[in-house]
């Protein structure tokens, strides 16, 4: 069972330590211990060692094949977000057999996700919410600009911002009823054309067939989009939808802003040592500590690309991606340990971080998964490749064709390559 000491949520307060940071009402993180105090916080201390990964996108395999990877014991597991909707409950189920706090920070493939604190047994969400592991606190907000989904400052926020504009939302909820209506029609009589077209030429495959068909898709296209800009093109570009708009895109960036507020109050509020305290987002935050000390670490996502560094005294990692996509596969080198402060980028996919904290001294080691899983990577063109290389090294692969619908919902053969990694 979770032991109730190891994690707390309680407003306990903790005793004053040397370099604890004095705070004001304003910025980030925003007061400044003083000098000769911060240069006499110890770097030594309680340790920590916590299991790091983000950006899974509905992929569990390359889960299931880190939790049998990892190995010793770990104190927690913090996961910056993208898990995805489709597999988060069996996600949940495989977290918690870690018997340990798992800490989530939603990300944009997490957009119909539940915001409450706990998840599951050992599952919980930051979100307004401060989790003690051991001597650190751990905080931070889930969602983010590309996305922000159920984050309940998003509803509200974009709820305020539509009050005023009802009548251009029912206008352009009625424009695209009507055009709904109609698109099929205009559909199936360019797609009649089409087939009658390749019925009457003597050779389908030859030149000048191709050549027609591209001319007449071409004005198929144009044919549909005269169609959505008689409908619902009108009310996109009046006056009134610009300034609807307007207010939601306010209401987007005010949301970034009044979660960052909640967390730093909250912080504020309990009187954390800076040192002692560790912020999960899906995105970095940028300026974090820009006004005076930030957190002892911050750990992220998103960007698919595994970096830590130190900046101000705060540790930044963005764990990359645990995804088996495309991003899994750029980087010229394979993963390597990286301890945080040294300055480089390592392979980027596939992988995973174990993060040691000893006192305020922060270490981060790279773990690189091994799958024997085929990968989509993408559209290479009518040719295979020769000479296939991808990050750096080459990779047994084959080709096939894949259909995709145009915009007539017809299904030509495209050309993608499949990727078996190899790495040795």
């Amino acid at each position: 069972m979770l032991r109730r000491s190891s994690v707390s949520h309680k407003d306990d307060q903790e005793k004053p330590q040397i370099g604890q940071a004095t705070y004001v009402s304003h910025g980030w993180f925003p007061g400044r211990p003083r000098h000769r105090d911060r240069q006499r916080t110890s770097t030594s201390g309680p340790k920590l060692r916590l299991l790091v990964f983000s950006d899974i996108h509905n992929h569990m395999a390359p889960v299931r094949e880190m939790v049998g990877a990892v190995s010793g014991n770990i104190d927690g597991v913090l996961v910056a977000g993208d898990i995805g909707d489709e597999i988060f409950d069996e996600f949940c189920d495989l977290m918690d057999g870690f018997k340990r706090p798992v800490l989530v920070a939603y990300g944009n493939y997490d957009a119909t996700l539940p915001f409450k604190p706990h998840l599951s047994r050992y599952v919980k969400l930051l979100q307004g919410s401060l989790v003690k592991i051991g001597p650190y606190y751990f905080t931070g907000f889930s969602g983010c600009p590309t996305k922000w989904g159920n984050n309940p400052h998003f509803l509200r926020l974009t709820a305020e911002a539509s009050a005023p504009h009802r009548n251009i939302q029912e206008a352009l909820a009625e424009a695209e009823r009507q055009h709904k209506l109609r698109l099929p029609n205009l559909r199936s009589v360019w797609a009649d054309k089409r087939v009658t077209m390749l019925r009457r030429a003597k050779n389908p495959q030859s030149p000048a067939t191709r050549r027609r068909l591209e001319k007449h898709d071409h004005a198929a296209g144009v044919a549909l989009g005269r169609l959505h800009e008689r409908t619902v093109g009108h009310v996109l570009k009046s006056e009134a939808y610009r300034r609807y708009q307007a207010d939601i895109g306010a209401a987007h960036k005010q949301t970034l802003v009044a979660n960052r507020d909640e967390m730093f109050r909250l912080v504020t509020k309990r009187k954390i040592n800076l040192s002692r305290l560790v912020v999960v987002t899906h995105e970095r935050l940028e300026h974090i500590n820009n006004n005076g000390p930030g957190p002892l670490l911050h750990v992220f996502g998103h960007r698919h690309q595994f970096k830590s560094t130190v900046f101000k005294g705060t540790h930044f990692l963005n764990a990359a991606a645990l995804d088996p996509g495309l991003s899994a596969f750029f980087g010229s080198r394979l993963p390597e340990p990286l301890v945080a402060g040294t300055r480089g980028d390592a392979n980027p996919g596939l992988g995973y971080c174990i993060v040691s904290i000893d006192g305020t001294r922060v270490s981060v080691e790279r773990k690189s998964i091994q799958s024997d899983t085929e990968y989509l990577i993408g559209n290479i063109g009518e040719q295979p490749p020769k000479g296939f290389t991808l990050g750096g090294r080459s990779w047994p692969h084959d080709i096939y064709f894949r259909k995709r619908p145009n915009k007539l919902g017809q299904a030509p053969p495209i050309r993608l390559i499949r990727i078996r990694p190899a790495v040795p």
